[in-house]
């Protein structure tokens, strides 16, 4: 049922994020390990998982650090800034991350939309 559900969802989470973690404390100087535990904080922000929002912030610029011209790391913080409810920081963000990469299709149509 339902509660099964949500049991399976929040262990299938746990792990995820602990495997993030892991790969992290091996590879903390590669900027992908922090941005895609960053990315999936940015995910769960929408389910209310407890700091996602300060957890996925700070996991980015963790990678933005690492990696400050990646346009992948700008984009996450434009998806970011749209579950904080900050519309044009987001419309900044998918501005820079299409300066970084004019092609960037998913910037693109994030940004008409």
């Amino acid at each position: 049922g339902a509660r099964g559900d949500t049991y399976g969802m929040r262990v299938s989470t746990e792990t995820a994020l602990s495997y993030a973690g892991k790969a992290i404390d091996l590879h903390p100087g590669n900027y992908e390990v922090w941005l895609h535990r960053g990315s999936l904080f940015v995910a769960l922000i929408s389910s209310g998982y407890p700091n996602a929002t300060e957890n996925a912030y700070s996991d980015l610029v963790q990678a933005k650090m690492l990696a400050p011209l990646r346009p992948d790391i700008v984009y996450q913080e434009a998806l970011l800034e749209i579950a904080r409810g900050r519309k044009v920081d987001a419309r900044i963000a998918l501005e820079r991350a299409i300066e970084l990469k004019p092609d960037y299709a998913q910037a693109l149509s994030l940004l008409k939309s």
